[in-house]
């Protein structure tokens, strides 16, 4: 069976073809993928413009450091029960958006079953969960730190729990309210303070 000459070109033209087709994909290929092809351009663009968007969210929502001044009920349980007045100082620490780290101290005194008055120092250390940014901001966390007697000179290791949340009001300042559950090692001691005061951000 001959072939005519257009035959022959027809069969002959799907080869080229492909590798012009082949040699065109790679050249756009290497358009894409060159450190001077517009995509890449395009796309290393949106990927800074979304960086700095979202660094700059996470700086206008995170405040580096802010003082607590906080006062409230205390129930305790420990060479008596009752309920006192506990007073406590505290400086947070924001880490990321939604981790706290907080230093702080308690005082709280009491009168014992005695007659003999007792009075607490607690200095404690705390890591808190922010469960998310705003003007409202609960958190939850736990922490330790050493109980001391004063006058007795007798230290116990504290652990506690504490819930709460912050709120801010007019610029640097801002309320707080907060239930802080502690044990004094010895599961027959413990103390549960239920807390509000002012808060105020440092920088």
């Amino acid at each position: 069976m001959r072939l005519g000459r257009t035959g022959l070109r027809a069969r002959c033209r799907p080869a080229s073809a492909r590798v012009a087709r082949s040699t065109s994909g790679s050249r756009y290929a290497a358009a894409i993928f060159r450190p001077e092809g517009k995509p890449l351009r395009s796309l290393t663009a949106v990927v800074v413009l979304l960086m700095g968007a979202t660094s700059q969210a996470t700086a206008q929502r995170t405040h580096a450091s802010t003082v607590s001044l906080l006062a409230g009920p205390s129930s305790y349980r420990l060479s008596g029960t009752g309920t006192t007045l506990a007073v406590a100082a505290h400086l947070a620490w924001t880490w990321r958006p939604s981790l706290i780290v907080e230093p702080g101290i308690t005082y709280l005194g009491y009168t014992s079953p005695f007659g003999d008055r007792a009075t607490y120092l607690l200095p404690e250390l705390s890591f808190q969960v922010g469960l998310r940014p705003g003007r409202v901001r609960p958190y939850f966390g736990a922490g330790i730190g050493p109980a001391l007697s004063l006058g007795q000179g007798a230290a116990r290791q504290s652990m506690h729990a504490v819930v709460g949340a912050r709120v801010d009001l007019v610029a640097t300042w801002g309320a707080r309210v907060e239930l802080r559950a502690r044990s004094l090692r010895d599961p027959n001691d413990d103390t549960v303070d239920f807390m509000v005061g002012i808060t105020r951000r440092l920088r």
